[in-house]
């Protein structure tokens, strides 16, 4: 399930759990801002997210550092409006088909 970023601005999160994405295990290069369209990750794979418009990755202690792993090529404009509702509409479930 993909929620809405708390203080992150215009962005969704999700939690892989078990998957490739574990394996990106450091900072390759890091970076805070994150644009429309981008998809970047936590070291281990333990939070990626996909910004729908401006975005900084904030916790409540403040802004930390991902790295990014992709950019939204096919579809982008209608994914990212997708992204853009649930800020009203709430979680949706979406199926990542392809990673890699």
């Amino acid at each position: 399930s993909i929620s809405h970023a708390m203080w992150t601005g215009s962005a969704v999160y999700y939690y892989p759990g078990d998957s490739p994405l574990s394996e990106v295990e450091d900072l390759e290069y890091p970076v805070c801002s994150i644009y429309p369209g981008f998809v970047v990750a936590r070291p281990r794979g333990s939070e990626v997210m996909f910004a729908y418009g401006p975005a900084e990755y904030r916790w409540n202690i403040g802004t930390d550092y991902l790295t990014p792993i992709a950019q939204i090529t096919d579809n982008r404009e209608a994914f990212l409006a997708v992204l853009a509702r649930m800020h009203d509409e709430g979680d949706k479930s979406i199926s990542i088909e392809r990673v890699g």
